[in-house]
């Protein structure tokens, strides 16, 4: 009977031992998760209450890099029978870096457009703001409408040269085949439009959008 119940016991122990292993393999990889995730969170955005501005901000202590953000402005008027998306003008803005501590605004004053079509792969890249050239060309327009402006994404990499993908719905994400990719990663598009956004027209910065100090770089 004292071997059966030093086999019993044996195996009980065992099972504990493997039970606080498992648990312990699992806490590591949350937290080797998180550490992951420690700047990459404080990336975030938010719009005034009367539409004007869009700001996304870096409320971490280090910069981000190949910061591109995209949003979009509509309905604009129409004037024939076409889809609501085509009534839409996209933003794909190309910044460079974001420092620390920091906000960067994207004001209506500095949008243009065109309703030219351009289904060409340099038309649908993120672009930075319009050269001296470009400012004056035919084809672009002020923003004179009061439309919905919707941010989209922030695209950015962190200090560690992981990528990663703020969208509009809070969501962070990690980008395949990256140091970013973590447990719960989610693949992001393959491209940077779908074929419904490809009916928005096109929009533009007229110069590179003002980049502010923040107040705080805590959390919330």
């Amino acid at each position: 009977m004292a071997a059966i119940g030093g086999l019993v016991f044996s195996a009980i122990t065992t099972l504990y031992g493997a039970k606080v292993a498992q648990d312990q393999l699992a806490q590591s990889r949350d937290d080797s998760d998180q550490k992951k995730r420690e700047q990459a969170s404080r990336i975030s955005y938010w719009k005034d209450m009367d539409n004007s501005r869009l700001h996304v901000m870096n409320r971490s202590p280090d910069p981000i890099q190949d910061v591109v953000v995209e949003f979009r402005v509509g309905v604009l008027p129409r004037t024939a029978p076409v889809p609501p998306e085509a009534t839409r003008v996209q933003f794909l803005v190309a910044l460079g870096s974001l420092p620390p501590c920091s906000e960067v605004l994207f004001e209506r004053k500095n949008f243009r457009w065109t309703a030219k079509h351009d289904d060409s792969e340099l038309a649908s890249a993120p672009h930075a703001p319009l050269t001296a050239d470009d400012r004056d060309a035919p084809g672009f327009r002020k923003m004179t409408n009061d439309g919905l402006l919707s941010f989209s994404m922030v695209k950015f990499i962190d200090r560690d040269g992981a990528e990663w993908v703020r969208r509009s719905g809070g969501e962070l994400e990690s980008e395949p085949g990256t140091r970013a990719q973590t447990a719960t990663s989610v693949p992001s598009h393959a491209a940077w439009t779908s074929p419904e956004e490809d009916l928005s027209m096109r929009g533009e910065l007229l110069d590179y959008p003002p980049v502010k100090p923040l107040e705080t770089c805590k959390d919330g």
